[in-house]
């Protein structure tokens, strides 16, 4: 993969999906994010070719890119390129040292459609790390109680709220833009 280039002349909002399920989840945040905020270019990443294969030209991203590996150097050599005002991560995304170098430069990141469950390693002994990363994030917005009150279990909550499952806002969004069918309408009567 080559590393993206980006001849953008202002900061960018810049959403990740590890995935195509991630992306249809994300997907309702990018087109409001695109119509509220239309002076800010729009990156969207993936990190599965599922998701980048099949939405590498989306309308309602100004680039889609493939996300480099996790590491220092790539992370700082993203980051300065890409130039993100802000951050928005779905659902499972926690890469450390792009969280890091996104804290180092005080660009918020913001978790959505957060999913947490007790068997992760944010709830082990052993995650420190883990939770390193959870503080990297200054908006964390997640699916349900049960992952608000795991957070406050480890007292990540205080950045947390209970914002439901956006694959809700996409389902009814396909419903109510759907085409009659006559072919269907005729077998329906």
């Amino acid at each position: 993969r080559k590393f993206p280039v980006f001849e953008f002349d202002k900061p960018c909002i810049w959403v990740h999906c590890a995935s195509l399920g991630e992306f249809e989840q994300g997907r309702p945040v990018i087109e409001a994010l695109k119509k509220n905020y239309p002076q800010y270019p729009i990156v969207l990443s993936f990190f599965s070719p599922s998701g980048y294969e099949i939405r590498k030209n989306f309308p309602g991203a100004d680039k889609v890119i493939y996300l480099p590996v996790d590491s220092h150097r790539n992370a700082a050599k993203l980051i300065n390129a890409m130039n993100p005002a802000i951050v928005f991560w779905v659902k499972y995304e926690y890469w450390y040292h792009y969280l890091s170098a996104l804290q180092q430069r005080k660009i918020p990141v913001v978790l959505v459609s957060g999913i947490f469950r007790e068997s992760q390693p944010f709830f082990t002994w052993y995650g420190g790390i883990w939770k390193k990363m959870l503080a990297g994030f200054h908006q964390i917005f997640v699916q349900n109680e049960s992952s608000l009150q795991l957070l406050q279990s480890i007292n990540m909550h205080h950045h947390a709220l209970v914002a439901g499952d956006t694959r809700f806002d996409r389902v009814t969004t396909i419903a109510n833009d759907a085409e009659p069918l006559p072919l269907i309408e005729k077998f329906i009567g």
